[in-house]
């Protein structure tokens, strides 16, 4: 996880130079930060957190991104900003991949969301602790 948060902050370095004014909230528990996590799982989604969120509302400027430990599963949140998720929405290429690789490393013990919420859009992943 560290490794993945250290990939993670190199790119949202990148992207605050086109956003100036965007915010970054790490909520990341001491205690999993040596945890093993699938390489560059939280990127795309901070990615797409940007591309339709943040860069699609003026008003976004927020991006929270957590991490947690909630019995044996690890459970990663990326909130954004912006607006909700369109009816139609589907899948992207990086969501896809997203959830193909959580279904190859660890079958049915993973879960990928993605939801509305009043002010944005919040992604969650649980896998195996």
């Amino acid at each position: 996880l560290e490794k993945e948060l250290a990939h993670l902050k190199t790119y949202l370095r990148i992207e605050s130079h086109r956003f100036k004014e965007l915010e970054v909230l790490y909520d990341i528990s001491e205690e999993i930060i040596e945890k093993q996590v699938p390489n560059f799982i939280l990127q795309p989604i901070v990615e797409n957190s940007i591309k339709h969120g943040i860069s699609k509302m003026e008003a976004a400027k927020k991006i929270k991104i957590s991490a947690q430990q909630a019995d044996d599963q690890l459970v990663f949140n990326v909130f954004n900003e912006g607006p909700q998720l369109k009816k139609d929405k589907v899948d992207g290429i990086g969501l896809s991949n997203i959830r193909k690789r959580l279904q190859s490393f660890y079958e049915e013990k993973s879960s990928f969301d993605i939801r509305s919420l009043e002010n944005g859009v919040e992604t969650e992943i649980r896998i195996p602790a």
